[in-house]
């Protein structure tokens, strides 16, 4: 499986790598750039939307993303795969509510709730955790407090540390934050992919190729 960081709408850029991801199957992690024109690119037809899929970012309309069969839905869990998406923009500031940015970007607090409950009573374990953000504690570490996104903690990274004080998984894969970094935290593994960067998964061996970033 193919993981390919954030794309901003560089759908040609996206399109380059998926097509040449192992077994043809590719999970982009957010911040795709749906929702920011009235029609989506022609280049969406040429992939198979069942093999070529992508969980939202901050800067993904979600009611456009709701429609779309490309869009892995918050909460899914894929075997031992566990897709999470939703951040916050810290610069919701200079965009344009319901065009550039919407209230809806991080998930819910009820859904919150619901989530962080599976994982604080061990009814979820997945080995790989694929989400757009990161949790706090983790990107303190990752990011050694030099990063505007760590001026305050949001309600997804709040979210995420309750999962991580819960659960450990083996591999958490994620975007947001636009730079390669590969750390291991308490046994976990945080692969963070900058922007159209992207790294190989075996999902069953957890074997991995090395980061490729964007050329």
């Amino acid at each position: 499986m193919r993981f390919i960081g954030d794309v901003h709408g560089y759908f040609n850029g996206w399109v380059k790598k998926a097509r040449k991801a192992p077994e043809g199957k590719s999970v982009q992690v957010g911040d795709f750039g749906v929702g920011f024109s009235k029609t989506n690119p022609p280049i969406f037809d040429f992939l198979d939307p069942r093999k070529h899929r992508y969980i939202r970012g901050n800067h993904d309309n979600p009611f456009v993303c709701e429609k779309d069969p490309r869009w892995i839905s918050d909460g899914t869990l894929e075997g031992d795969v566990y897709f999470l998406g939703g951040a916050e923009s810290i610069d919701q500031a200079y965009r344009t509510e319901g065009v550039s940015w919407w209230r809806e970007e991080e998930v819910s607090q009820e859904v919150a709730w619901d989530i962080t409950g599976k994982f604080y009573d061990g009814t979820l374990k997945p080995r790989v955790m694929v989400t757009h953000d990161a949790p706090w504690s983790a990107a303190l570490k990752i990011f050694r407090y030099e990063h505007p996104k760590l001026e305050k903690p949001s309600r997804t990274q709040q979210m995420m540390d309750i999962i991580f004080e819960s659960h450990k998984p083996d591999l958490w894969i994620f975007g947001h934050w636009h730079e390669d970094k590969d750390v291991t935290i308490d046994g976990t593994r945080f692969i963070c992919l900058g922007e159209c960067s992207y790294i190989d998964v075996d999902l069953e061996t957890l074997e991995t190729g090395p980061i490729v970033p964007f050329r």
